[in-house]
């Protein structure tokens, strides 16, 4: 018996590309040996990843970051992430901005079969799954029961189908994988990249929560395509240093990045009951089953540790009281820019862009990620801009107006404004006018892409902003009550750009 990458099937028989409005067509792709179907919005967070020279099984750790094998993106090829129950009706929720396979990777097998793809916008409508690490790798050895799901060969031969297997750990080599396979179940060609999911119990210290210990790597197969024997799964934990010094996104929320419990507010909605699906869909939103609190397996929860403190603030451009050239156009490009931090706070909620033209209505636009970065296209005419952090506790900081004229001198501030800025407070007692300039932060977006940020309340609170669904694009501009006029929010052309990470402090380190 032959140890086989799980990807090789799929290169014997190249797929085609296929296009993002090409989600219809069927895809002859390379599932599960043994095991179940899974139901509507069952593992919803296990995505059907294609490239050009065949297919594969990825999972979403993070809003922006899905999970894969090295071997599913060599050479950090570009590849189309897909969410269903089948591949050839899966759909595309948000654009792949890059992949990057670990460079280590030489298919030798030694617990280095690890990648990621970041995704150009966040995807919110699914519960993620983080990867497993700190204190919640204790759970894994022999004899650990874990979950397999992945779309590849099945022992009937048909692929390209949502399947999940339980199966128990045979042992966790030396190299760093996970070994399994038992009585003809286990995974195969095309479940590669996919998840080893495993239940942190509540009776061995856990909260019944799930997470990703595992990325599926290789299979022994007695003939190509012919499982059932064991298989090996890099572990997770190993591809975290890689994916955050590569994208700059902390895909660890409960954990700083040495494993000591840190928690932010990313830390909790872990589900509970992924397997379950239910009512709804992929593209209007999946009933995806109860989710866990802020978690406490390795710690106290986050709400353990108030934050009265108001996170720092500072524009980095504009300046103000600066004037920008016209172009031919009779437009100019503004970059503006803003670092947020809260310190040993719960993090940053959003940091909201308000635009007030001297002769027209005020617009927003809320970021709920850093970069805190505007690329945007004014028309000539008198501008005040003032940039407003919120924390997840309801702590505001404002940064005071900042006045900028387009082909024009800089205007006055509003009446009974000035530029001095810095004015902040805590939940529900934001100073200056933070509070009122705050609210209605939620958006439209452009089009039907909504991604906006909720209510901050008109007592300066943040309140829990809840995001859009659509397919998480969009750049979240609203318009809001002034007694300037009215004017036109889609002017200002605003559009968010990529950043990078800012990673936490540790909190807490007491294990449970």
């Amino acid at each position: 018996m032959t140890r086989v990458s799980l990807f090789a099937l799929a290169l014997l028989a190249p797929l085609p590309a296929l296009a993002a409005d090409d989600l219809a067509v069927p895809m002859p792709t390379p599932q599960i040996y043994g095991g179940h179907e899974t139901e509507q919005c069952g593992w919803p967070q296990v995505a059907y990843l294609s490239t050009n020279g065949g297919a594969c099984t990825a999972t979403l750790v993070h809003p922006q970051i899905v999970l894969t094998a090295a071997h599913c993106v060599p050479n950090d090829e570009t590849a189309t992430i897909r969410f269903g129950e089948r591949a050839e009706a899966a759909v595309q929720l948000a654009q792949t901005e890059y992949c990057k396979s670990n460079p280590q990777w030489n298919d030798t097998g030694e617990g280095n079969d690890y990648a990621f793809c970041k995704l150009a916008t966040p995807i919110t409508s699914i519960p993620v799954t983080p990867i497993a690490f700190g204190c919640e790798e204790g759970i894994l050895g022999a004899g650990t029961q874990v979950t397999h799901v992945g779309y590849g060969n099945d022992e009937n031969g048909d692929s390209g189908r949502k399947k999940y297997v339980q199966l128990s750990v045979l042992q966790v080599s030396n190299v760093g994988e996970i070994i399994t396979g038992s009585n003809g179940n286990g995974i195969c060609s095309g479940d590669s990249g996919g998840p080893v999911m495993v239940k942190l119990k509540a009776n061995l210290g856990g909260d019944d929560t799930w997470r990703v210990i595992g990325i599926h790597s290789w299979a022994q197969m007695s003939e190509p395509g012919v499982c059932g024997g064991t298989a090996g799964s890099t572990i997770a934990s190993s591809a975290v240093d890689f994916i955050e010094s590569q994208s700059g996104i902390d895909v660890t929320p409960c954990f700083d990045g040495n494993g000591n419990w840190s928690p932010t507010w990313g830390c909790q909605g872990f589900p509970i009951d992924p397997q379950t699906g239910g009512d709804g869909s992929y593209n209007a939103g999946c009933a995806t089953g109860p989710l866990d609190d802020f978690s406490s397996v390795c710690g106290n929860p986050l709400t353990d540790y108030p934050d009265h403190d108001a996170p720092s603030l500072e524009v980095v451009s504009p300046t103000g009281n600066q004037m920008f050239e016209v172009d031919a156009g009779g437009t100019a490009e503004l970059h503006i820019e803003a670092n947020a931090d809260d310190g040993d706070g719960w993090g940053i909620a959003s940091v909201e862009l308000v635009v007030a033209p001297e002769d027209g209505e005020m617009v927003s636009q809320v970021l709920e990620l850093a970069p805190y970065r505007w690329n945007t296209t004014f028309p000539a005419g008198g501008y005040n801009l003032k940039l407003i952090a919120t924390d997840h506790a309801g702590n505001v900081t404002d940064s005071g107006w900042i006045a900028v004229g387009v082909g024009t001198e800089a205007p006055d501030n509003p009446p009974g404004e000035d530029t001095t800025g810095g004015s902040s407070g805590e939940a529900g007692d934001a100073t200056g006018d933070a509070g009122t300039d705050g609210g209605d932060a939620g958006g439209s977006g452009e089009g039907d892409d909504g991604d906006g940020g909720g209510d901050a309340g008109s007592d300066g609170s943040a309140g829990e902003a809840p995001r859009g669904d659509g397919d998480a694009q969009g750049c979240g501009c609203a318009t809001r009550p002034s007694d300037r006029g009215r004017g036109d929010a889609g002017t200002f052309a605003l559009v968010v750009i990529a950043g990078a990470l800012a990673r936490r402090r540790a909190r807490a380190r007491s294990l449970h």
